[in-house]
């Protein structure tokens, strides 16, 4: 099952629309890629994620603007934190997106790159075809609206 079927008003070009503007203007920006500061990549369509979107039932008319206001917003509001994802050599940290006039909350998890390997003296290298890659990923692992029966 896929994202897009799951939600009666998305569809995967939205949400394909979403996570690129996400990461285009917040989360990896081409020109914080190429100076090497910290980036991550955003990821909105994992298994993972549909896998909870499935179990979750209805979705209370979650819209795809909702969804990138929150992330765009909590770039922000978690700087410090995604800073330190971005550079972290163990992932696995939690950050949970919420706002509390939507009551709209988007729980995610810091994921290392499959694309990076181990470099000289210890230092992990992303660099791929298509040029450098964030060092890990933040992907999102449910969406909700806290308060609203499935």
């Amino acid at each position: 099952m896929h994202l897009w079927e799951l939600f009666g008003d998305l569809d995967e070009k939205s949400i394909s629309s979403v996570e690129r503007d996400l990461d285009a203007h917040d989360y990896q920006p081409a020109d914080k890629v190429a100076a090497g500061k910290p980036v991550i990549d955003l990821d909105l369509s994992s298994p993972h994620f549909i896998q909870r979107l499935a179990q979750r039932g209805k979705t209370a008319q979650i819209s795809p603007e909702e969804i990138e206001d929150l992330l765009h917003r909590g770039r922000e509001k978690f700087k410090m934190e995604i800073g330190q994802a971005s550079r972290s050599d163990e992932p696995g940290q939690h950050i949970d997106f919420y706002d509390p006039e939507s009551k709209l909350k988007v729980p995610a998890i810091v994921t290392p790159n499959p694309n990076c390997k181990p470099g000289t003296r210890g230092k992990t290298t992303c660099q791929t075809v298509n040029g450098p890659e964030p060092k890990n990923s933040l992907v999102t692992k449910s969406v909700m609206r806290k308060g609203v029966e499935d």
